[in-house]
């Protein structure tokens, strides 16, 4: 039986012109293979559409130490498939926050197969608009948060735009400015929003906060954080340290279920005008700090929530705290560990 194989073009080399002489040979919908070593770079650009990038295990693409650009952009239009690799932006010789790991406005991104993403100056990944698809990976050494979503507007037809989904992706940033987040999924502005963002079986490790005085230098240290999105899906992840371990602000629908947190100085679960929410089956502990700290927290134009089978006595001095605005359709409370 005859056997038919897609086209693949091999980077003959380890220098941007060998990456760019092997995109342009694979052309749009291509598929490039990077044998294992290290590349040289500076400012890769996924400007033929919708290629795949293959890594092959042991490639590690290195950003040059003069480079002023981010270390890998989509254009926008465009689409980009990434599988296995790793990504060093060198942080340690090349320091500039104003850069990223991964950007793109307008452009789709997607990242799978036993990743990782390390040593950025600024945010991990920072997609603006585009569908953002993240499995099996892993962000460390970030300056700033490890991904980071907005939908600056609503789609083409008016409608809200595809949240991001992720699957299996550890973000540890114990290392870097303290004052900010792991999973950042933004709905943008009061008339723009997105819908079904799914954050599944992660892990966020953030820096632990360890005084009452520190605190305020930790305002935006939140684990996983969601605004702005219809039916967004949070289940399964694990996450340490930080402000808040799950933030949930004007979200439809949400889904908060059996998430495991520990260490988080001030909430475990923050609902600000969550709707109809399933919070429910989560473990979570704090800090033991003195003043205000709740395992759970509904507040704001929260409506009809059920928030069920949660343990989040320990280390909180508020389990579980209802300081919603009252509706007429009330909260449902039970088999919670207060």
């Amino acid at each position: 039986m005859p056997l038919s194989f897609e086209p693949v073009a091999v980077v003959g080399g380890f220098t941007m012109a060998d990456i760019n002489a092997a995109k342009t040979l694979a052309g749009a919908n291509g598929k490039l293979f990077f044998p294992s070593g290290v590349y040289d770079i500076d400012g890769l650009t996924a400007d033929e559409a919708d290629q795949t990038w293959v890594m092959q295990k042991g490639v590690t693409l290195l950003r040059n130490t003069a480079s002023a650009a981010h270390g890998v952009s989509i254009p926008s239009g465009n689409s980009l498939h990434m599988i296995g690799g790793t990504l060093d932006m060198n942080r340690t010789n090349n320091s500039n926050d104003a850069y990223r790991g991964i950007n793109s406005v307008d452009g789709d991104f997607k990242w799978s197969g036993d990743w990782h993403l390390k040593a950025c100056p600024g945010p991990g990944l920072s997609v603006h608009n585009g569908l953002l698809e993240l499995e099996d990976g892993l962000i460390t050494d970030t300056r700033y948060m490890g991904i980071y979503w907005v939908a600056l507007s609503n789609g083409s037809d008016g409608k809200p735009r595809q949240a991001p989904k992720l699957h299996r992706v550890k973000v540890d940033r114990r290392e870097g400015y303290g004052s900010s987040g792991g999973i950042i999924l933004n709905g943008g502005g009061s008339a723009v929003t997105s819908h079904a963002a799914i954050v599944h079986d992660c892990e966020v490790q953030l820096p632990r906060v360890t005084t009452d005085a520190a605190r305020a230098n930790y305002y935006d240290a939140v684990a996983i954080e969601i605004n702005r999105c219809y039916r967004p899906s949070v289940i399964g992840n694990i996450s340490g340290g930080g402000r808040i371990s799950i933030s949930f602000a004007s979200c439809a629908s949400p889904v908060d279920v059996g998430n495991r947190t520990y260490e988080s100085c001030d909430y475990g679960h923050e609902h600000v005008a969550s709707e109809w929410a399933a919070i429910s089956g989560n473990n979570s502990t704090g800090m033991f700090l003195p003043g205000e700290s709740h395992g759970i927290i509904l507040s704001g134009a929260c409506v009809g929530c059920s928030v069920t089978g949660n343990s989040t006595k320990i280390g909180f001095a508020s389990p579980v705290t209802n300081i919603s605005t009252p509706s007429a359709y009330p909260h449902q409370f039970a088999g919670n560990v207060v």
